[in-house]
């Protein structure tokens, strides 16, 4: 698909995006961020996921079959981020393309960094992807399945996110939990697992909420297609990556 719809997309944000990155930096980064920003990476996340102390986050792997923390001799087994996960992906960005992610956990313990520096890796290296907050995915969803006024520019991103290598979906659970909402939610899911694309999700819910609040067909999917993977609250790092 001809990306050139997203630069229309974003051409607002760019335009304010240039003046900034030159002045803090030089036209060669500008030419080299400028691909995060079409991917509608936030600004802050570009500038802060390269400062962050990303590379030794403790998480923990959820056990689906136990619906319990993996463990190891009886205890919940930690797993660093860069040495268990994100190495191997970082040898081959193609390998994200096989495993979808479902980061939860309490707020500011870096699962939106986690997600967006990986989505910065793909997109440097030459695959597609985008960021969305699932509140606005819903409704652009929505508009395109009931709005006949709607846009070629939202159509053509609705595709280009149901196909794109790495699709981050933050703020799961901020969506109005209605049922429009989840079967657009569903569709997205299905789209993207039809095309063998990766996501990854985000949500500051508990793994008790996500799988109330979800209908069975979601959490069924999440469940048999994703990695679930906990942030616990002891490895909170936004103090120290927040812009001054």
């Amino acid at each position: 698909m001809d990306k050139s719809f997203l630069y229309r997309i974003h051409s607002e944000q760019i335009s304010s995006f240039k003046s900034k990155i030159v002045s803090k930096f030089s036209e060669n980064h500008y030419d080299y961020f400028l691909k995060f920003i079409i991917s509608n990476i936030p600004l802050y996340y570009i500038f802060s996921t390269y400062d962050a102390e990303l590379f030794e986050k403790t998480v923990y792997i959820y056990d689906i079959a136990t619906e319990k923390l993996k463990t190891k001799d009886g205890k919940p087994r930690q797993y660093k981020l860069q040495v268990d996960l994100l190495d191997t992906i970082y040898e081959d960005p193609k390998k994200l393309m096989d495993t979808s992610f479902l980061f939860f956990g309490f707020n500011g313990s870096g699962k939106t960094h986690t997600a967006i520096h990986m989505l910065s890796y793909m997109v440097d290296n030459g695959q597609t992807g985008y960021y969305i907050q699932s509140k606005d995915l819903v409704a652009l969803t929505h508009a395109c399945s009931y709005n006949k006024d709607i846009g070629q520019d939202s159509k053509d991103l609705l595709q280009y996110i149901y196909t794109c290598d790495f699709l981050v979906i933050d703020e799961l659970g901020k969506e109005p939990l209605t049922d429009p909402s989840l079967v657009a939610l569903e569709m997205v899911m299905k789209a993207r697992q039809a095309a063998l694309v990766s996501t990854a999700f985000v949500s500051n819910h508990s793994y008790n909420e996500i799988k109330d609040n979800y209908k069975s067909s979601i959490w069924s999917a999440l469940c048999k297609n994703y990695v679930l993977i906990w942030f616990d609250k002891n490895g909170l790092f936004r103090h120290k990556t927040r812009l001054q």
